[in-house]
C-alpha cells in the first residue's frame, strides 16, 4: 500500500513476489493487482491474461483453488497473477464479500500471496487491511509521504486493525545522502522502518518498460539484491509457523 501516488507500489509488489518464488523454488506465489481501474501490472510483466478480476466477479459463487489456478495468468517467474481489468466496462463490482472469499481461497491454497493494493482506503482496501498477515507502507523520505505514513498508523490506531506489529514500513528509492536520514524518518512517523529498497532508476525503468522482473534486466544491481534480502526475511519470519503445521 502507498504512503501517496508514484512511490511504486507496483514495482515493489512484482518484485517482492518473483523475489519470493526465486528464494525458495517450492514456494507457490500470486500476485493480485487490487488497482481494480487500470492496474498496471500487466505491463511491468507484459503479460495479456485472458482473465481478469471481472471473470471473478461474473463467477464469484464459483471461486475454489481449482477454478482459481485455472483463471490465473502462470508467468515464468513461477508467479501466478491475478490482474485487473483492462478498462472501464461496468461489470467489476467487487464487493468485500467477494474479497474475503477470494482472499481466504488464496490462503488456502497459495504459500504467499503478494496484493498490490495501491493508496486508496476504501471497502474493499478495508477488508484486504483486516486480512493481511502484513501491511506493508511504501514511502519514500519526503515531507508529504511521512505526513501520510503518520495519518494512515493513525487511522489503523483508530479503527483497530490491522495491529501495528503487522505494519511494516519500505522505504523505496532510498539514498544513503537523503536530507531526511532514517533515523530522522522513524522519530517522525513514531515506527520503525521495517526495510528500504535502494535507488536505482535506471535499471527499474529498463525492467517496467521491457516488462521484465528486475532480476531479468540486472540480477547483479543493488535493488534486486533488496528485494532478494527482503524475501528472504519474510521467508525466515514465516517458515517456522509452516513447520509446525
Amino acid at each position: 500500500m502507498g504512503s501517496k501516488g508514484g512511490v511504486g507500489v507496483t514495482t515493489l509488489a512484482v518484485n517482492l513476489a518473483a523475489s519470493l518464488a526465486q528464494a525458495d523454488p517450492s514456494l507457490s506465489v500470486a500476485l493480485v493487482d487490487m488497482n481494480l481501474t487500470f492496474g498496471e501490472i500487466p505491463i511491468f510483466l507484459d503479460i495479456k491474461s485472458s482473465f481478469d478480476w471481472a471473470e471473478l466477479v461474473k463467477n464469484a459463487s464459483r471461486v475454489d483453488s481449482t477454478f482459481l489456478k485455472s483463471i490465473l495468468f502462470k508467468h515464468p517467474s513461477r508467479v501466478s497473477v491475478l490482474p485487473s481489468p483492462t478498462g472501464l466496462d461496468g461489470e467489476v463490482q467487487a464487493t468485500p464479500e467477494i474479497i474475503k472469499k477470494l482472499l481466504g481461497v488464496m490462503q488456502e491454497t497459495f504459500d504467499f500471496t503478494v496484493i498490490d493494493g495501491g493508496q486508496s482506503i476504501d471497502d474493499l482496501s478495508l477488508r484486504i487491511l483486516q486480512m493481511a498477515d502484513q501491511v506493508m507502507l511504501v514511502a519514500i523520505l519526503n515531507l508529504p509521504c511521512l505526513t501520510n505514513i503518520k495519518r494512515l498508523l493513525w487511522t489503523f490506531q483508530r479503527m483497530g486493525f490491522p495491529a501495528k506489529e503487522k505494519v511494516k514500513i519500505i522505504v523505496n528509492r532510498y539514498q544513503k545522502n537523503s536530507l531526511i536520514s532514517l533515523k530522522e524518518a522513524e522519530q517522525s512517523i513514531n515506527h520503525e522502518i521495517f526495510r528500504q529498497i535502494p535507488n536505482d532508476f535506471h535499471t527499474t525503468m529498463a525492467a517496467i518498460n521491457q516488462g521484465k522482473i528486475l532480476s531479468q534486466v540486472d540480477g547483479h544491481a543493488e535493488i534486486q539484491k533488496g528485494f532478494h534480502d527482503l524475501a528472504v526475511n519474510l521467508l525466515q519470519k514465516g517458515r517456522p509457523e509452516k513447520e509446525k503445521a
